[in-house]
Parts: C-alpha cells; structure tokens; sequence
C-alpha cells in the first residue's frame, strides 16, 4: 500500500465516527504546532505566511493592490 493511501485511510479511522466539530478540532492539531515550538516556514502558521494571508486580506477589503518590494520579488 502506497504511503499516501495509508495516510488517507488512518485519517479516515480517525474521524469516521465523529461530529463536524471533533473533526475539525483534529484537522487543527494536525497542522498547528505545539506551544513554543517555531513552525516550518512553509507552514501556514509561520510569521511569513502569517503576514502574507493578512496583507491580503487588507488588499482585498480595502481594493488596494499588494506593495511589491523594489528588487522584483512578492
């Protein structure tokens, strides 16, 4: 069996028995880390990523565009 569906199938063991709230609770533990451990700085909850979902959050309420810094990056 190929790692991925090993994968899919304990996820599927592990909430096919519970509520929308449970599951959703799980889905959480399973990307944010720990108290007082840094995250990964290509996971969703680190600084980077962090500031990035909020700057576009304000582009996108406020109809302005992302400020791109001067050397050509995002």
């Amino acid at each position: 069996m190929p790692v991925a569906g090993f994968l899919d199938f304990v996820y599927y063991l592990m909430t096919r028995n519970a509520d929308e709230g449970a599951v959703e609770k799980f889905r959480r533990n399973l990307w944010m880390p720990p108290k007082g451990v840094a995250p990964d700085a290509r996971s969703p909850w680190s600084p980077e990523a962090e500031t990035a979902a909020f700057r576009a959050v304000k582009a996108m309420t406020t109809g302005q565009a992302p400020v791109l810094d001067a050397s050509g990056g995002s």
